[in-house]
C-alpha cells in the first residue's frame, strides 16, 4: 500500500458517505456558488466541488474534499458523525471494522483494475467482471463482511478473485423450507451450477450415501459452515461423507431447526 492509493480510496469513501447521508437528509450541503458546497458537522466543516443530479444526489469530486488542514480520512468522518447519528461507542466500533474492511477491499480493487481499459472490461467474462465491480453504489461500507479477518477476506472476497470449494449438506425436507418457480426444480438448479462431470459425481456420492427424495442438497459457504452452522449442531446430528468436492455432510436437524437455501 502506498500513500497515494490510501488517499484515493479514503477520498472516494468520504465522498460516498457525505453524498449518501446528504441525500437521506441527515444534513444539508450548503451551496457556495460555482459548484462549490460545504457541509457543517459538530466541530468540523467539509468543503468540496460537486454537481447535483436530477434525483438530488450530490456527485462529489473526491479530489476537492477538504476538512480544515486535516488529511481526508474516512475514519475521521465516521467519528465526526457519531453525535449526528447518535451512535454509541459500540456502534462506532462495529462500523469502524466495516469501514476498514471496505477500504482494504477498495485498495485491492484499485490494484486489480490497474492497467485495464474500458474495452478490456467489456471483453471480460461475467465471473471475472464481477470480481472488479465496486459493490452496492449507495451502501457506504459495502465490503464490511463483518466477522472476516484479513485471511478470510483474501480467501473469499470477490475482489481477490480466488476460488474455493463449497460444502454440500444433505438436509431432510421436513426440516427445510423450500421455495422455487413452478417450472424449476432442484435438478435443473444443480445442472445449471455444475458441468456434466461434476453433476455425475454429485449423483454418485448422493446415491452411495443412501440419500433419496426425502433429502435436499444445500450448498454452504465454508466460512458460514465453520463459523455459524457446525458449532450449533450436535456432533451426532452431522456426519461427514467423503466424495464430491471433499465435503458432503448429512444434516439431521432437530425438529425445531429450520434451514432454507
Amino acid at each position: 500500500m502506498n500513500h497515494k492509493d490510501w488517499d484515493f480510496v479514503n477520498r472516494q469513501l468520504v465522498a460516498k458517505m457525505l453524498a449518501e447521508l446528504e441525500y437521506e437528509q441527515v444534513f444539508h450541503a450548503e451551496s457556495q456558488g460555482d459548484g462549490r458546497y460545504c457541509i457543517n458537522l459538530p466541530g468540523a466543516q467539509w468543503r468540496f466541488s460537486a454537481e447535483r443530479g436530477i434525483w438530488g444526489w450530490l456527485w462529489i469530486d473526491a479530489q476537492t474534499l477538504r476538512c480544515a488542514d486535516e488529511p481526508v480520512l474516512a475514519q475521521t468522518l465516521l467519528m465526526q458523525l457519531k453525535p449526528v447519528l447518535s451512535m454509541s461507542d459500540a456502534t462506532v466500533a462495529e462500523h469502524m471494522q466495516d469501514l476498514y474492511a471496505t477500504l482494504l477491499g477498495d485498495l485491492q480493487l484499485l490494484k486489480a483494475r490497474r492497467g485495464l481499459s474500458a474495452s478490456d472490461l467489456i471483453d471480460l467474462d461475467a465471473d471475472r467482471l464481477q470480481c472488479l465491480l465496486s459493490g452496492h453504489p449507495k451502501f457506504a461500507f459495502n465490503k464490511g463482511r463483518r466477522g472476516w479477518g484479513k485471511e478470510a477476506l483474501e480467501r473469499y472476497a470477490p475482489e481477490y478473485a480466488n476460488t474455493f470449494r463449497l460444502h454440500w449438506l444433505a438436509v431432510k425436507r421436513e426440516h427445510m423450507v423450500w421455495r422455487c418457480d413452478s417450472e424449476l426444480d432442484i435438478q435443473q438448479l444443480l445442472t445449471a451450477a455444475m458441468d456434466p462431470q461434476e453433476f455425475a459425481r454429485f449423483n454418485q456420492v448422493w446415491q452411495e450415501n443412501g440419500l433419496d427424495n426425502d433429502w435436499l442438497p444445500l450448498p454452504v459457504h465454508p466460512w458460514q459452515w465453520q463459523q455459524k452452522i457446525a458449532p450449533r449442531l450436535h456432533r451426532r446430528s452431522c456426519r461427514r461423507q467423503d466424495g464430491f468436492s471433499r465435503r458432503v455432510w448429512r444434516l439431521v436437524a432437530r425438529p425445531s431447526s429450520r434451514c432454507a437455501p
